[in-house]
């Protein structure tokens, strides 16, 4: 229990030293951990695996699959996952990642020794069952819903599954989830299960007056994806039954032709179940001429040509020069019937080549399989469904490695105090380069020119200047030191500092600070004299001239005048980024200078 709770106190202060270190744009010489970065999301090479249900495809689309750690943390799939009716291959290593950047998604700490939060192995000694940690398992998104009286539109475009109204039973969160159909009039519907693409809720009362507002779901019933049940190569009547070699996906290892084609050479596809397509997907593309098939099925007396037919592997008169598919609609329907190939029964159509094939090369897949149909048939208020999840499908976690990776978006952090943003294409490392330098304070004439940009429409100009000299060269701050006057200030017999500009500033504020010498701004929304103009001085008669209310402090500040001079400063502020400061000098002087 002890060195437990060392180990996990050892990896609390090194997240905190991470922390510490992040928070800065550049390393320092004790850095051991990198210093602020870009947010990102703890992620994991996740391994998953189907157990029931092998007989029926599944697909999990990106960000559908949930997976719920301690503290309610949750990582969702980035990429979609699909498994084909008897898949030879169950598990899946899968990319997951946090639903949000930081650090608070890593879960490295929860680690074992391997530093794996579940290693897929039972051991009766250990708080885990069947490999799955408490730590961690799959979030039951379906929340085990069940309803009744739904009904099914089908269409060769949408298909609709819709509650009865009767209170809301499906959402939008419902989407990537399967539905299966528990009970139905329909037998040719019961014990489906459809995949959710969609959600819509129409806020229509049907029927009419019911005070019922259905909502449905959009039910993916396009054709299924099915493995071969035969795949059977035909070189002049000598056949190679090359069935796993089209279920499985190496390169160049299902010859849709033979190496010199000719005329009556044919490739067969079977299927237990009617289908509408064949997929071929070509790692090696036909080259040259003349390489054009004809489509059959089995009538049940012979080979005829298929009358419905799309194939998109066909460039110009060659055939597989290209990945894609040959669809063929409904045979059935034409009578089509199995029969067998090379000792295998399927109900099989067949590439046959025709004409004399001039090919540079010829054509091999990696993959081949069949689209079979798998729609609903309509029915109204008599169907009981149940919400299905991933986990309610059979799918399990067998390995997990521990969540790392997660980071904070420091860095944007940082940059917005600066009021610097890092561009879309620049690293984390550039970004640092370039936030990390800039200068204390910038241009003097950039200074200048914000603060008269904003006097300028009243006809006035102001100056910026630092503690060494204005723009005439007339030296306004000698310093603050020790030996002058340093602590003879306002002493009983002391005349007050000629310079008005002598301030208490610190060695870094002599080098930081500036100021801007602005004149006195009138423009009021009451008082004697709406604070039409600012005072005068009429030297001959030692006089001030000035607005009653001006004078009198009777209507506060003059507000246009304070608009102007909040303005300025707030544009001053925002553009001298990391300077000391800077201070207002309000000197009637400026009033007569006028706008240059």
């Amino acid at each position: 229990m002890f060195r437990a709770f060392a180990a996990e106190y050892a990896k609390l202060a090194q997240g905190i030293e991470r922390s510490a270190q992040a928070s800065f744009y550049l390393p320092s010489s004790l850095q051991s951990n990198e210093p602020a970065s870009s947010g990102r999301k703890a992620s994991s090479i996740v391994t998953i695996e189907r157990t029931i249900d092998l007989n029926q495809g599944m697909t999990i689309a990106a960000g559908a699959m949930v997976i719920q750690g301690p503290q309610d943390r949750r990582y969702v799939n980035s990429v979609a996952v699909e498994w084909i009716p008897f898949d030879v291959s169950p598990s899946r290593d899968v990319l997951f990642e946090a639903v949000a950047y930081g650090y608070v998604y890593n879960l490295d700490h929860f680690g074992d020794p391997e530093g794996n939060l579940t290693g897929g192995v039972f051991n009766p000694d250990l708080a885990v069952q069947n490999g799955i940690d408490p730590k961690i398992s799959i979030f039951n998104r379906s929340q085990s819903r069940a309803g009744i009286e739904a009904t099914i539109t089908p269409s060769s475009i949408t298909s609709y599954i819709s509650d009865s109204g009767a209170g809301d039973r499906f959402f939008a969160s419902d989407v990537g989830l399967y539905l299966r159909i528990a009970n139905a009039t329909n037998p040719e519907n019961v014990g489906k299960v459809f995949r959710i693409a969609g959600f819509e809720d129409p806020k229509q009362e049907s029927p009419p007056l019911s005070g019922l507002f259905p909502r449905r779901l959009i039910i993916d019933d396009s054709p299924a994806r099915i493995r071969l049940l035969s795949a059977q190569a035909d070189d002049g009547g000598a056949f190679t039954n090359e069935t796993v070699a089209a279920n499985e996906e190496s390169l160049d290892d299902v010859t849709l032709t033979p190496a010199v084609p000719v005329a009556g050479d044919a490739y067969y596809f079977g299927s237990s179940s009617p289908f509408t397509s064949v997929v071929v997907d070509i790692s090696q593309l036909a080259e040259g001429a003349l390489l054009t098939v004809e489509w059959e099925y089995w009538d049940g007396a012979g080979y005829v040509s298929i009358p419905v037919l799309s194939d998109s592997t066909r460039v110009g008169d060659v055939t597989f020069a290209k990945s894609g598919s040959v669809d063929f609609g409904d045979l059935v329907a034409v009578g089509w019937v199995a029969d067998a190939i090379n000792g295998v029964s399927a109900l099989h159509v067949r590439a046959r080549v025709t004409g004399v094939p001039a090919l540079t090369q010829t054509p091999l897949g990696r993959q081949v399989y069949t689209l079979n149909p798998d729609s609903l048939i309509g029915e109204t208020g008599s169907v009981s469904w149940a919400m299905m999840d991933f986990k309610d499908l059979g799918v399990e976690l067998r390995k997990v490695p521990a969540f790392a990776g997660g980071k904070d978006d420091l860095i944007r952090l940082l940059g917005d105090e600066r009021g610097v943003t890092q561009q879309a294409q620049e690293s984390d490392e550039a970004f640092r380069r370039r936030a990390s330098r800039l200068e204390s304070v910038v241009s003097p004439n950039a200074i200048r020119n914000a603060l008269n940009r904003a006097l300028e429409p009243l006809g006035f100009r102001g100056e910026a200047f630092d503690v060494q000299s204005d723009i005439d060269g007339e030296t306004f701050f000698e310093g603050f030191f020790a030996d002058v006057d340093f602590a003879d200030y306002y002493e009983p017999g002391d005349l007050f500092p000629e310079s008005k500009f002598k301030l208490p500033l610190s060695l870094r504020e002599t080098y930081g600070f500036f100021f801007l010498r602005v004149p006195l701004l009138g423009g009021g929304d009451f008082g004697a004299f709406a604070d039409d103009g600012p005072s005068h001085y009429i030297e001959a008669e030692q006089i001030y001239i000035s607005g009653f209310a001006d004078a009198g402090f009777a209507d506060g500040f003059p507000v246009l005048g304070n608009a102007v001079y909040s303005e300025i400063y707030d544009t001053i502020n925002r553009i001298k980024m990391d300077g000391v400061g800077f201070t207002f000098i309000f000197d009637e002087a400026m009033n007569a200078s006028g706008c240059p």
